[in-house]
C-alpha cells in the first residue's frame, strides 16, 4: 500500500481517484485480507504517528527556528503595512498642496506676477 493511502488527511471515503484507487485495492483482497484490513491500517497508522514523533523531536530546533522566522516575518510585514499606510496618508497631502501649487501657478500665469486674485 502506498504512503498516499495511508494519510489521514486522505480517508478511503474521500471521493477522486485516491479512493478509487483504494476500492479496487479493496476488491482485489481475497476475503481473508480484507478482514484483516483495519487491524493492518490502525497498525501501519500507529507506525505513521511513532514516524511523525520521531519526526518532530528530531527536526524540534528546526520546528522552532521556522517558527521564530514567521514571527519575525509577520512583524516586519506589519511594520511596512504601518509605513505603507503612512504614506498614502502623507501622498494624499502632497497631491492636495500639489493642486493647490497648480492653482496658484495658473492664475500667475493668467493674471501676471503680484496680482493673484483671492490671495
Amino acid at each position: 500500500m502506498s504512503a498516499e493511502l495511508l494519510s489521514p488527511r486522505a480517508p478511503p471515503s474521500v471521493e477522486g481517484a485516491l479512493a478509487d484507487s483504494y476500492l479496487s485495492q479493496l476488491l482485489s483482497f481475497s476475503l481473508d485480507t480484507f478482514a484483516k484490513e483495519p487491524q493492518s491500517l490502525r497498525t501501519q497508522q500507529d507506525y505513521l504517528r511513532a514516524e511523525v514523533a520521531d519526526t518532530a523531536v528530531a527536526h524540534y530546533a528546526g520546528f522552532i527556528g521556522a517558527a521564530s522566522s514567521f514571527a519575525d516575518i509577520s512583524r516586519h510585514i506589519e511594520a511596512v503595512q504601518q509605513q505603507l499606510g503612512a504614506l498614502v496618508g502623507d501622498m494624499q497631502a502632497l497631491n492636495a498642496k500639489c493642486e493647490s501649487f497648480g492653482a496658484t501657478a495658473a492664475q500667475i500665469q493668467v493674471c501676471g506676477p503680484g496680482r493673484l486674485q483671492g490671495v
